[in-house]
């Protein structure tokens, strides 16, 4: 609906390398960021599924700019997490993803 805010399913401040949001399930449409405070992404991010109950994960895209995006899934088996994979600031991020 437009003029809505999507609502956040999973939202983690990262300061270190292997810091990651909750897996969720999304469906559909869902909103995908990384970002930090100096308007640099000074970090790796990836965005990862698991079709397996979150044993095995794998990475579907990795970021390295700070990344606002959209993302779509019709996979009622998949979860999702966005892990930060390499670290190389002193500037906290949030990773974040939203159900729209």
């Amino acid at each position: 609906m437009p003029g809505t805010t999507p609502k956040a399913l999973a939202s983690k401040v990262f300061t270190a390398q292997n810091d990651e949001t909750a897996a969720v399930a999304l469906i559909g449409k869902f909103n995908i960021m990384a970002v930090d405070s100096d308007d640099a992404l000074d970090a790796t991010v990836a965005l990862q599924i698991s079709v397996d109950g979150g044993v095995t994960w794998y990475t579907v895209e990795s970021y390295t700019e700070q990344t606002v995006k959209v993302g779509e899934n019709y996979d009622p088996a998949a979860l999702f997490k966005l892990k930060c994979t390499a670290f190389t600031s002193a500037t906290a991020g949030l990773l974040r993803l939203a159900q729209i």
